[in-house]
């Protein structure tokens, strides 16, 4: 979940502790738990809540009373903000000063350097000058070491005060503040170690939100605890999201930083710099003025009462007779609205008791203190007083902690009922499963949303292929999307526009499905990822376009791929979600008239982007109809189809070549085998081309071979007879002589045999050399008709390039050379040069037998059954409006922003990303492989598309009346947190709230009143009355 801060180990070892100390607070036959172990109404949770707010307070002023805030200074700030109605700040000043006071020279002994003498004497054992004796001795002496101190006297003041409104000098009430000073003595350098004076920055807190919180009996003139949380704001979702609960942490949060930074200025700055910076002469010295340390100081025995505890049958809080007297500035009252006479809360007289056990455990603590540390009276920096505020600072952190931590004990609390009553955590796709399920009950069957996986087939024929959008999570899981669908028959739509190119535009008359897709994201989490997924099955073909619409009858292209043979092509989706309507028009309220409008009309223009669509195409149809065949006559004509393709595809052959030529009263089988004499001899004009140009390169090839050895020849006359005879071994040829000849060896002449034979050649002669001039001059003779493209062997081998090439390079080098068709001279082929999309006229065919012939009857007949379907388009628009796609989520965005009072829906922009993933079988053999399209790949499978679509349009003149168009709305419905957090902590039914975000997509899409959309049953009356 979000926001959370929930320890929960650390929280429950805290609670097993201050529980064994509850029982000895309390009775011995008492028994409170933790509130989960207990049994209680939702309400409860709001009580325990306030309980545990109000403790906190009081253990608080607990605190606080000892730090200065005693009875006679609390009516004072609490008149400031009741009566004076202003705020008051808690601060802590503090101020430091640096003097010189005396330099003194002292002895300082180096215990660590010792001088020795050594003395040597000697001694005769008798007067006559007999023996003598030497004797040695040596004698250490201590080395004192004359150094300067220099003596600074530090001063420091500090203060704890609060002030009203925004003056801190009048109207003042002071809590404490103390002065005090210290030597500090240092060596080495006269330079003063702290600045002669230094005020530091005030730490300042907000103490408004506790003095509001505090009410005063008039009875007793007692000052209780008031905290209440208000149920009735929109801004109260749960015990522990609203605004009370939100601004009780932030205080408590700002007070304990407080006081921990209060605390560091004296551990850090007081007794780490200032303190630690004594560096007297002789150790020893200060080793005895050592103190004890601030940093030992610690709230572990300190009591805090507040824990989220239950009890069974307890009376209600406040009803019960105070059994000891209240020794805190603060008491808890008697909850207000309590309706029962018992309450799993603990009653008044209980917390009594804990908040006097905390009062206990601080007076202990402080006399701890008092022993260790110097009286507060000492001319110390060090003292009791600092101790007490760094112990403070301690209980007042451990307070808050304590606090944060039962707080969010609620909302755990919570999360686990929830868990245990439904069985497991939920999470976003267990959310999309089970709108997927109740989707399906809610709506009635011909308006339930249904799975974007579309066969794409013709009538009782077996399908061609399959798109489908599909999603998957971080499972893994693989499934299509479910929209909501509206179907559009062709023949009541006008025809819809596809421009290929600048030149070019298509007329398509299919059928058209309008789709809403409502997603779902939690929080800050991905959504999964979403592909566009088309395959294709054995021996079948269609031609796959993605793009947006840009007009009523207007399709903008974005990619497109043929699909052919069990090809499968994952088109990965991206998601770009626009701002909702709410926070759309907030954002440009403070523009000015001009920067609106332009605001406004690019908005628009987004939301008309967002219209998605997926065209599919049926190749075989179209084909049929391009071609002038009945319907079905290419549907088992499966070669026939592959070579179709490739002529229009690979060699963009105009279809006037291959169509349909004869009567129209022949036979299925005489127009089908018609077409195929045409595809036969297109074929065969394109193999005789090859076969020619494969020739061509075979005489250059043996022109190169022959430049070469006339080289060597001129080579070898120049250098003599013995270079010529390593010259012909190298080429493998035989010698230029018979005298060569008889010197060279057998394997010399062999090898020129083979090497002739391999190059189709004998060695050079005048005749070969005009025959190979004739050949040459041939090859660059253009065919009628035809423009062949020539490359010169010499141009792509270097001069110096050895001769030794064996068949097979020569051979590779011929399927590297461009070939282009070339026709036999029995037939006059005309091709005009191609361009896609337009073409340059051709010269019209000099005889009847050319291939290229006028359109037949039957061509016609299956143009006009074309127009007869966009004409029934066009009568049909005059009688019904065209539905306008680009004006869908306009439509949307105006009913969101005015039923969306969250704006957590947000219109979406589909649009296809790279790289693309194709799985393609190379044979019928082979194992399908995967390969990735990128932005290069799939700009040439777009324009391999465009160019067959080209071909079956004849440039836009046929219409497309074998497609179908899918246009995609999508929507994102947001939710902040995830589906827990959802549920728990914002209290909010997500279920509901996609309820009313999906009828008002599928009344805009379906073009019906809600009310129409949902089945019979309890689901009508209970959303009529959620959303009227």
């Amino acid at each position: 979940m979000k926001y959370t801060m929930f320890h929960e180990q650390q929280f429950r070892s805290q609670v097993e502790s201050a529980l064994e100390l509850v029982q000895q607070v309390l009775d011995v036959n008492r028994k409170p738990r933790l509130a989960e172990d207990m049994d209680h109404e939702y309400d409860d949770k709001y009580a325990l809540a306030e309980f545990l707010t109000n403790t906190t307070i009081a253990a608080q002023m607990n605190i606080l009373e000892r730090m200065g805030l005693t009875g006679n200074k609390l009516p004072r700030l609490y008149d400031m903000v009741h009566v004076d109605k202003r705020s008051v700040t808690l601060v802590f000043e503090t101020e430091d000063t640096c003097t010189f006071s005396k330099e003194q020279l002292v002895d300082v002994v180096k215990h660590n350097v010792e001088h020795v003498v050594e003395t040597s004497k000697t001694s005769s054992s008798s007067i006559f000058g007999g023996s003598s004796q030497t004797k040695s001795q040596s004698v250490k002496h201590k080395v004192i070491q004359k150094c300067k101190e220099y003596h600074w006297k530090v001063s420091a003041q500090y203060r704890v005060f609060c002030y009203s409104g925004n003056d801190p000098e009048n109207n003042v009430v002071e809590l404490l503040a103390r002065s005090s000073s210290t030597s500090i003595v240092t060596t080495g350098s006269k330079e003063a170690p702290f600045p002669q004076r230094t005020v530091h920055d005030p730490i300042k807190t907000s103490f408004t939100w506790l003095l509001q919180n505090i009410e005063k009996e008039s009875e007793k003139q007692q000052r209780t605890c008031g905290f209440k949380i208000d149920r009735s704001k929109d801004t109260c979702r749960t015990p522990r999201r609203n605004e009370e609960i939100d601004k009780s942490v932030a205080f408590f949060h700002d007070l304990s930083f407080w006081f921990s930074t209060v605390k560091q200025h004296f551990i850090k700055h007081v007794e780490t710099d200032i303190l630690g910076n004594r560096n007297p002469a002789n150790d020893a010295t200060a080793h005895t003025n050592a103190a004890p340390k601030l940093t030992s100081v610690s709230d572990s025995q300190l009591f805090c009462p507040v824990i989220p505890l239950l009890e069974p049958n307890q009376e209600v809080p406040g009803s019960a007779t105070r059994q000891e007297e209240p020794k805190s500035l603060l008491v808890l009252a008697s909850p207000t609205g309590t309706t029962t006479t018992t309450s799993p809360l603990m009653s008044l007289g209980d917390i009594d008791k804990l908040l006097n056990e905390q009062c206990r455990t601080l007076d202990d603590t402080m006399a701890e203190l008092t022993s260790v540390f110097p009286s507060h009276q000492l001319m110390k920096l060090v003292t009791i007083a600092e101790a007490s505020i760094v112990f403070f600072s301690l209980g007042a952190s451990s307070l808050f902690k304590q606090y944060q931590q039962s707080i969010e004990y609620i909302e755990e609390m919570l999360r686990k009922q929830l868990i245990a009553a439904i069985g497991k955590e939920v999470q976003p796709k267990d959310f999309q499963e089970f709108m997927k399920f109740h989707d399906q009950k809610l709506f009635a069957p011909q308006f339930a949303p249904k799975p974007f996986s579309y066969a794409i087939r013709r009538p009782n024929h077996y399908p061609y292929g399959i798109i489908s959008i599909e999603g998957s999570g971080n499972d893994g899981k693989v499934e299509p999307i479910n929209t909501h669908v509206r179907f559009l028959p062709g023949e009541d739509a006008p025809a819809m526009s596809i421009p290929i190119n600048a030149a070019t535009t298509i007329q398509m008359t299919g059928d058209r499905y309008l789709h809403g897709w409502i997603n779902h994201r939690f929080g800050s989490s991905s959504t999964g990822s979403f592909t566009l997924s088309a395959r294709a099955r054995q021996f079948s073909s269609f031609l796959l376009i993605v793009g947006v619409m840009a007009g009523a009858d207007q399709f903008s292209p974005k990619d497109a791929i043929i699909v052919q043979n069990k090809d499968e092509v994952l088109l990965p989706l991206l998601l770009n979600e626009l701002p909702t309507a709410k926070e759309f028009k907030d954002a440009i309220v403070s523009l000015s008239p001009e920067q609106q409008r332009f605001a406004t009309s690019f908005r628009g223009m987004q939301l008309e982007s967002s219209v998605f669509g997926v065209c599919v195409i049926q190749l075989k149809p179209q084909m049929e109809a391009l071609l002038g065949l009945p319907p079905d006559a290419l549907t088992k004509e499966i070669r026939l189809t592959q070579d179709l393709m490739s002529l229009f595809v690979d060699y963009q052959i105009p279809s006037d070549l291959l169509s349909f030529d004869g009567s129209c009263e022949a036979s299925v089988k005489d127009k089908v085998d018609c077409v195929k004499g045409h595809t036969k001899a297109v074929l065969d004009v394109i193999a005789d081309a090859k076969k020619a140009e494969l020739e061509d390169m075979e005489q250059i090839a043996k022109h190169h071979v022959n430049e070469r050895l006339a080289e060597s020849a001129s080579w070898a006359n120049w250098t003599g007879a013995s270079t010529v005879h390593r010259g012909s071994e190298s080429f493998g040829c035989t010698p230029s002589s018979d005298a060569d000849t008889r010197r060279a060896s057998p394997f010399c002449t062999s090898t020129a045999h083979r090497s002739s034979e391999l190059f189709g050649c004998i060695p050079s002669s005048d005749a070969d050399a005009r025959r190979a001039s004739q050949e040459e001059e041939r090859r660059r003779t253009p065919v009628s008709g035809m423009v062949f493209l020539s490359m010169p062997l010499a141009e792509t081998v270097p001069p110096r390039m050895s001769a030794m090439v064996d068949a097979r390079q020569c051979s590779m080098m011929h399927s590297m050379m461009p070939m282009a068709p070339r026709p036999p001279a029995a037939v006059e082929v005309q091709t005009p040069i191609m361009v896609r999309g337009t073409a340059a006229p051709a010269k019209p065919p000099a005889s009847a037998s050319s291939v290229a012939s006028r359109p037949t009857q039957v061509q016609h007949a299956a143009v006009d059954r074309v127009a007869v379907l966009m004409s029934q388009g066009e009568g049909a628009e005059t009688h019904h409006s065209a539905l306008d796609f680009t004006s869908i989520p306009k439509q949307l965005d105006s009913l969101f922003d005015k039923h969306d009072s969250d704006s957590s829906i947000r219109a979406t922009i589909l649009e296809t990303g790279r790289p693309w993933k194709r799985m393609r079988q190379d044979n019928l053999l082979s194992k399908a492989k995967q390969s990735r399209l990128n932005k290069d790949d799939c700009k040439s499978e777009m324009d391999k598309a465009f160019d067959l679509l080209d071909a079956l349009s004849r440039s836009g003149a046929l219409p497309i009346a074998f497609a179908e168009l899918h246009v995609i709305v999508a929507v994102t419905h947001c939710f902040e947190n995830d589906v827990m957090g959802t549920v728990v902590q914002d209290n909010v039914n997500p279920i509901e709230k996609v309820e009313k975000s999906t009828l008002m997509v599928a009344s805009t899409i379906q073009g019906e009143h809600a009310q129409e959309l949902i089945g019979a049953g309890p689901d009508l009356q209970r959303l009529t009355d959620m959303f009227p």
